[in-house]
């Protein structure tokens, strides 16, 4: 499970920000919510959702971003060729920073209930250090820790090292390479990010729940349940190979070998009295197709524990439909359960019902156009309590992170 994670310098966000999944201690009504759970090895408290809210350009998207820029580097930075740039999206607003290193770090449990810290920073052309500790045992022990002039190895890292710093190049990841060679002592903290750290931050082109659907009939079935139990009105849905056709050719002569299958198609099934009535998913609704594309994902994420990250969840979606999918990893009994972590604007989901104080978190800018990410928890408990309407207050700009508008009025000569 995901503990926390934190970035610097990345797109609008200047200084360290960090969002923590740890449960601070509240009592009362919060303390009843099914939305934390209590790890038996090392006794943190982790929630199992966290929401962001914010104005427009305000840094939401950059924090779901920097987690897909992490995971992204730790996946593919192998293949990078010697002399190729790294992704690096600095804040420019700043000469201090935008010629500066972004930073990433994160701390979580791994597949094998080991907590681990794993933590980098880097410029457009080298990796400029990287560290991985573990705490096996609820002692801190180093696997490997990398500056620009050398590499050190922890006692429990083992394998032929020699070859591996021979071999790293510096746009490189030492993670990603070990991994990927095979040095069996970092390949669960690898595997997080292979496996349970799933970030979306633009769903257009994904195709993650035809390809689970066209192999594998159980998880087709998880995802008709799912969007039955969404009230879409679709009562089965079919994933068919998609064909492109040589132009030169008549379509009602065209023999098999001009016909190539380049993708799925996904076309749903409804109930009209007796009869069924089939057509393409592009027919529905773009609520209906959001929630078909994210389908797979979160139930993947339900099913293996995994952390599911999204940005405008609400986007095309009724309130109802986000509050339901997060009741749905709010009760997820999985061990360790799933977590969503999700940007939105949908503020009738900001309830004490629903959310306790420290899962809501707000993005702001300050004049220097730097994102400032902070917990409702941060307030003062005195003044902002559990039976307070979250929602009320943060449209009333209480907690900040809301727009400042201004009055316009185009004058017709301007036109």
């Amino acid at each position: 499970m995901l503990l926390s994670f934190a970035v610097e310098n990345f797109r609008s966000i200047a200084g360290r920000q960090e969002l923590s999944m740890i449960a601070l201690p509240l009592a009362g009504r919060e303390k009843a919510l099914d939305n934390v759970y209590q790890d038996p090895k090392y006794g943190y408290r982790i929630l199992k959702s966290a929401v962001i809210y914010g104005a427009n350009a305000s840094g939401k998207s950059s924090m779901i971003r920097a987690m897909d820029m992490m995971t992204l580097l730790v996946l593919k930075s192998i293949d990078r060729k010697v002399h190729e740039q790294l992704y690096y999206d600095p804040f420019l607003l700043s000469g201090n920073y935008k010629n500066g290193p972004t930073k990433f770090s994160t701390t979580f449990i791994a597949e094998d209930q080991v907590l681990y810290e794993y933590a980098f920073e880097y410029v457009v052309d080298r990796v400029i250090s990287e560290h991985l500790l573990a705490w096996p045992n609820n002692r801190k022990t180093r696997l490997f820790e990398r500056n620009s002039t050398e590499i050190k190895f922890g006692t429990s890292f083992s394998g032929d090292k020699k070859v591996l710093e021979e071999t790293l190049l510096r746009n490189h990841l030492l993670l990603t390479k070990a991994a990927n060679s095979n040095f069996v002592s970092v390949l669960p903290a690898y595997n997080f990010f292979a496996y349970k750290l799933k970030p979306y931050w633009d769903i257009r082109n994904l195709t993650d729940t035809e390809n689970a659907a066209a192999s594998s009939t159980k998880m087709k079935s998880h995802i008709r349940d799912f969007l039955h139990a969404a009230d879409t009105g679709i009562v089965d849905f079919d994933v068919r190979p998609a064909f492109s056709f040589d132009k030169a050719s008549s379509f009602n002569e065209m023999p098999s070998a001009y016909a190539r299958p380049l993708t799925l198609d996904t076309f749903t099934i409804h109930s009209a009295g007796d009869n069924q009535i089939s057509w393409s998913l592009y027919n529905e609704s773009e609520g209906t197709q959001r929630l078909y594309k994210i389908a797979a994902p979160i139930i993947n994420a339900l099913v293996k524990g995994a952390t599911f990250i999204m940005d405008e969840l609400n986007n095309s979606l009724h309130p109802e439909i986000c509050r339901f999918i997060v009741e749905t990893f709010h009760s997820n009994q999985s061990t360790p359960p799933a977590q969503l972590i999700f940007t939105t604007h949908d503020t009738s989901i900001m309830t004490s019902e629903l959310f306790r104080r420290d899962q809501i978190w707000f993005t702001e800018k300050n004049k220097k156009g730097e994102t400032r990410l902070y917990s409702l928890a941060a307030f003062d408990k005195d003044k902002v309590r559990n039976t307070t309407p979250f929602d009320k207050w943060y449209l009333s700009g209480r907690f900040g992170a809301v727009p400042i508008l201004l009055d316009f009025e185009p004058s017709e000569r301007n036109v």
